[in-house]
């Protein structure tokens, strides 16, 4: 059941109304439940709880949707139908925007082959009616869409694609991709400008999010040090660029030795191969999984009580490279690209996703 769909059953009005009693989640997930003990029985108790906190979430924002809390049980009802069917139709209103027939215009073109079959079969007949309203459209935001359609490219990954759903109307699905060049120049129109997230930004392009129907990207911006999703609709005059600095420090005033692993061919390729970024550095590849040992020394700020380097700051510049590399050394910088890693992981139910760093 989708989360739509968790709304329409929502009855109207409160007990001493004479209305329809009101329901918790589980009482209007009555029927799904698969037997106790079972693995589909634990995922649909994760499913339920994931739910009931989004709704917590969005029923401040839903005009007419009530709640109460009684003990542990959280109870939802509509004020009145008036209220259920404005939002009702606000939601099909909205499900023919612009942006949600570009997203799966984009879907279709970059990510179908990474969907499991029931999912990409449950959304053919979106994909099919996006093509359609999108075809010879004159709409600014469509051609705005259309020209970034054309400068992205995806690269498969040396292993095979991961994709999550955590929800089956597809209102939020990570793609763990990596894209054929990763990192661009774009204008990106923000309400967030005190933190560096407007204007011309240069950026390293991670994972693609489809979430609540637009598509989205999770990019490192290297002139704040920070990953955050940019909607796609809002990036303009993407211009590819061919290198960047891999890492680089304003305040340098401590030397780490950094150790990194890696299998990716396009990572080693663009920083290392014909590159020198220290006197010191040092490639080894192993001839069994083809992994290559890079070694190599960087001047970093200290900490802010001279006890050593800073590893945050020099992890949250490594964190654009968080989905190609295994940080071996030094331990303190290891632990907390683990620690970074676990918790996107955990934001996006990526159990698998660099799965053997978190767990060596």
């Amino acid at each position: 059941m989708s989360g739509i769909d968790i709304l329409k059953k929502i009855p109207v009005g409160w007990r001493n109304r004479g209305f329809g009693a009101p329901r918790t989640i589980c009482q209007l997930l009555e029927g799904e439940q698969p037997p106790h003990g079972t693995q589909e029985n634990q995922d649909w108790f994760v499913r339920l709880r994931r739910i009931e906190r989004q709704l917590k979430r969005d029923q401040k924002n839903i005009d007419g949707l009530l709640t109460e809390r009684e003990g542990n049980r959280r109870y939802y009802w509509w004020d009145s139908q008036t209220f259920k069917d404005a939002w009702l139709a606000r939601d099909a209103h909205y499900s023919k925007g612009i942006s949600r027939q570009v997203s799966f215009t984009l879907l279709d073109r970059y990510l179908k082959p990474l969907l499991p079959p029931d999912v990409a079969q449950d959304v053919e007949a979106l994909i099919d009616t996006s093509r359609a309203n999108l075809s010879g459209g004159s709409d600014p935001v469509a051609r705005r869409y259309q020209s970034l359609d054309d400068k992205i490219e995806l690269q498969h990954l040396p292993l095979p694609m991961q994709s999550v759903s955590l929800d089956p109307d597809l209102r939020i699905k990570v793609f763990n991709a990596v894209f054929d060049r990763r990192v661009i120049q774009a204008h990106y129109t923000s309400n967030f400008d005190e933190q560096g997230w407007s204007g011309l930004l240069t950026l390293s392009l991670q994972k693609l999010v489809f979430k609540y129907n637009h598509l989205k990207v999770m990019a490192y911006n290297h002139a704040n040090q920070q990953t955050r999703e940019l909607t796609t609709s809002k990036l303009s005059e993407v211009v590819m660029l061919d290198r960047v600095p891999f890492v680089t420090s304003n305040m340098p005033t401590d030397t780490v030795q950094v150790v990194l692993r890696t299998d990716s061919r396009y990572f080693y390729d663009s920083y290392f191969k014909s590159v020198r970024i220290s006197d010191d550095q040092t490639i080894t590849r192993d001839p069994a999984t083809g992994q290559w040992l890079i070694g190599f020394s960087l001047p970093f700020k200290s900490m802010p009580d001279g006890t050593g380097p800073d590893y945050f700051d020099l992890a949250s510049q490594l964190s654009a490279w968080a989905d190609q590399i295994e940080v071996v050394s030094p331990p303190a910088l290891r632990t907390e690209m683990i620690r970074r890693i676990r918790r996107m992981n955990s934001r996006y139910g990526l159990a698998e996703v660099n799965a053997s760093i978190v767990t060596a």
